[in-house]
């Protein structure tokens, strides 16, 4: 397969990636974005985290048993490793080869995946694929951090580390770097805030549809319904999984006061950078009331 076959189909429509911060939201807006006949996204797929080097030494085949053994990104997408052809033997043209698999699949314009690693990555996706478009959601930090910690004790053992304020804190600043980045080179970038999307998802989903140049669906303003074969089984899923839009509440008890009061000195840190950048103006900030119902 050629690289022109690899990117068959980019001009029907084209490559959408969703970014932010783990436990931000991601999911929920990938799952009612689906719900759009014209948006086929796959849930963290992923293939651009393995180093190419290792595509280079260990062959198509081996990276590709790799890379199902560890997230299960074929067989959650419906996709057996004999239907992957033998040229899309590097990272970017495997993705491009999905995207437009999964795409095709459901007779949809727009492909691409939501993945919260992303978030470091945008300026080289951006480079990887010059059509992409990017949507990133914003959740309060503190928020983030409480349900990543959640989600750490239901037994997700990718939040169970030590040191999610830090990774968080530094994942947010090179987020809004890269999107201020994008923004000056005339890429298209849409900003959501987590907060409206659960509490106004018609408007939110609404924005969507006019930034992707897409009529208005009503079906993407419900979560009934969606789509969620590709999700990954785990309790850290079960909102998305559920039947309705709301937020899911820690109690409190994830945070010491330390941690809050660290959390907040960090999203300090966070709206002042985004104000000097002017991202600010593309931002909408989580109300007090909201962040405190959230954590």
């Amino acid at each position: 397969m050629s690289d022109s076959k690899c990117h068959q189909g980019e001009a029907v429509g084209g490559t959408l990636f969703i970014a932010g911060l783990p436990r931000s939201g991601t999911s929920l807006l990938c799952a009612l974005l689906n719900k759009h006949p014209e948006i086929a996204l796959m849930f963290e797929a992923e293939i651009h985290s393995m180093p190419a080097v290792a595509w280079a030494v260990w062959g198509q085949r081996r990276m590709l048993r790799r890379l199902d053994f560890w997230n299960g990104v074929l067989s959650r997408h419906r996709i057996s490793e004999e239907q992957v052809p033998a040229e899309a033997d590097t990272a970017d043209r495997l993705a491009r080869w999905c995207y437009g698999t999964v795409r095709e699949r459901k007779g949809a314009r727009w492909g691409g995946e939501k993945t919260p690693h992303s978030a470091e990555s945008l300026e080289v996706l951006a480079e990887r694929f010059p059509d992409a478009r990017f949507i990133i959601i914003h959740r309060d930090l503190a928020a983030t951090v409480s349900s990543a910690r959640m989600a750490g004790r239901e037994g997700a053992r990718f939040f169970s580390s030590r040191g999610r304020i830090a990774r968080n804190f530094r994942m947010a600043g090179v987020m809004d770097r890269s999107a201020a980045k994008l923004r000056d080179r005339g890429r298209k970038v849409l900003h959501v805030d987590y907060g409206d999307l659960v509490d106004y998802p018609e408007k939110e989903c609404r924005r969507v549809c006019s930034f992707l140049d897409l009529r208005w669906h009503p079906e993407m303003a419900v979560l009934e319904g969606a789509d969620r074969s590709a999700v990954p089984p785990g309790q850290h899923h079960s909102g998305v999984r559920g039947s309705t839009i709301q937020r899911r509440p820690t109690g409190g008890q994830m945070l010491t006061p330390g941690d809050r009061a660290l959390c907040e000195r960090c999203e300090a840190v966070l709206r002042y950078n985004r104000w000097r950048s002017g991202a600010a103006l593309s931002l909408i900030h989580i109300s007090e009331p909201t962040r405190q119902a959230e954590i």
